[in-house]
């Protein structure tokens, strides 16, 4: 799996999708939905991205990864995602955990720097 941190146009995402396809990668992942500490920062496509991401999958038969921002929005992600990305700032945000497990989808869990593999493991329990 590999892809853009962000969805930012359907041009970059094809792009990135077509060399990815082209070396065997089987996942797209991309943030349609980007959480940010700043509220002046550009905080992704919202549904334009997630559907972006969904059309160029769709063109080469790539699975998707994508981050929901909320509780509110992870059907939005589930529904057309195949693999939904849980960020390492939610590792407590236990009710978008449980949102995310009673999806059945596979979830990435990402651990970042800060985070103890103890918690990691914990929030992985949460689903």
């Amino acid at each position: 799996m590999a892809g853009p941190c962000s969805v930012e146009s359907r041009s970059q995402t094809r792009s990135i999708a077509e060399n990815l396809h082209q070396f065997g990668v089987q996942a797209l992942r991309g943030g349609a939905f980007k959480p940010r500490k700043s509220p002046h920062t550009f905080s992704g496509l919202g549904e334009e991205g997630r559907k972006i991401l969904r059309s160029v999958a769709d063109e080469f038969n790539l699975l998707i990864i994508t981050e929901p921002r909320s509780v509110e929005n992870i059907s939005l992600v589930a529904e057309k995602s195949n693999i939904i990305q849980i960020d390492s700032r939610n590792l407590h945000h236990y009710p978008l955990l449980w949102a995310a497990g009673e999806t059945q989808r596979p979830i990435l869990l990402k651990r970042g720097f800060m985070s103890t593999v103890e918690k990691w493991v914990l929030a992985a329990e949460h689903y």
